[in-house]
């Protein structure tokens, strides 16, 4: 188990085979904008969706169990660094958009 700054137990995310997988999908979904092909484009959308809610349940997994051995401490510490990490996403987003509006 690895720490951050925090001393805050980190999990290193080590994609399994259904990740890679997914972007093998991405790649097949690709090639069949040339050949379209209804049957098979909805098969492999399916079947990247399943691969992505199984991506996000996993990660989200992962989180709670970390998140579960934390101090109250270090729960307060987390999530005043997530609302900040928000904070500074809407700003670059505002930011991007107001930029977008000079081109």
């Amino acid at each position: 188990m690895f720490y951050n700054s925090l001393h805050i137990p980190t999990v290193r995310y080590i994609p399994d085979c259904s990740t890679v997988v997914n972007l093998h999908n991405n790649d097949r979904i690709r090639r069949l904008d040339v050949i379209y092909d209804l049957e098979q484009v909805e098969r492999l959308a399916a079947e990247q969706g399943e691969l992505t809610k199984k991506l996000i349940l996993e990660k989200q997994r992962a989180k709670s169990q970390v998140f579960a051995i934390l101090t109250e401490e270090q729960k307060a510490k987390a999530s005043q660094m997530v609302s900040e990490f928000m904070k500074r996403r809407m700003d670059h987003r505002r930011f991007k958009a107001s930029r977008a509006d000079e081109f």
